[in-house]
């Protein structure tokens, strides 16, 4: 996955979600942003994501790969939430 951000210093949470439900498995990863606002791409590998239900990591599917997204459902993205993590700040 690829996406722009504007740089601030901090680190985001980015969420994917197969399912318009809120109380679902989600598929979480995080990542730092450079500061001084300059425009940044940051690519994910899909593989780097961690599923996710009610914040505690879980296991789906039957792979290997240490609970990524070997479970994802296939399809689309359905919700995409990004959270600044202030923790340490």
């Amino acid at each position: 996955m690829a996406s722009a951000f504007q740089g601030n210093g901090l680190r985001y949470k980015l969420v994917l979600r197969p399912e318009e439900k809120w109380d679902g498995v989600g598929y979480t990863t995080s990542f730092d942003t450079q500061p001084g606002g300059e425009w940044q791409t940051i690519c994910i590998p899909f593989s780097e994501f961690i599923p996710v239900f009610r914040a505690k990591s879980i296991k789906v599917g039957g792979g290997d790969r240490g609970g990524r997204l070997d479970g994802w459902p296939g399809g689309r993205v359905v919700c995409v939430h990004v959270c600044i993590c202030l923790v340490g700040h």
